[in-house]
């Protein structure tokens, strides 16, 4: 088998940057329905750290609806913090308390296909899309 060939089959990464799961609701039940998808090869990977410097501005570069704005606080003066500032890498529970992360929602993130949200719906959206595509292909 080729190395392409073997690339190809791995799954990809599906990452779920959430804080605590059992205050935060919304980010279980993402969790949940991202989980219980099996028609797609995809792994989940729940982060309760905040993103680096770098994948925020790789967020930020497909993030056409705000969202990413939405779940961080103050994301523009953020990012143009130094990349080995504090705020990187902390835990979201201390993001929260700082005012940086939204205590409310949580972020899930296809990092191959470009792809994030924030609720349940565009989980299923997502998905109902990759299936349709799918199909066509």
């Amino acid at each position: 088998m080729s190395m392409f060939r073997t690339v190809q089959s791995q799954s990809r990464i599906i990452t779920l940057f959430a804080h605590d799961l059992e205050v935060n609701k919304l980010g279980s039940k993402i969790l949940d329905y991202l989980k219980s998808d099996t028609t797609h090869n995809f792994t989940v990977e729940l982060s309760n750290r905040f993103p680096t410097q770098d994948q925020l501005k790789y967020m930020k570069q497909f993030d056409t609806q705000g969202i990413l704005g939405q779940q961080v606080k103050s994301l523009d003066k953020l990012m143009i913090l130094p990349s080995f500032d504090a705020v990187y890498g902390s835990s979201l529970t201390e993001c929260i308390k700082n005012g940086v992360w939204d205590s409310k929602t949580s972020l899930w993130v296809d990092w191959e296909k470009q792809k994030l949200g924030n609720t349940v719906k565009s989980v299923r959206q997502y998905l109902a899309a990759l299936e349709k595509e799918k199909d066509t292909s």
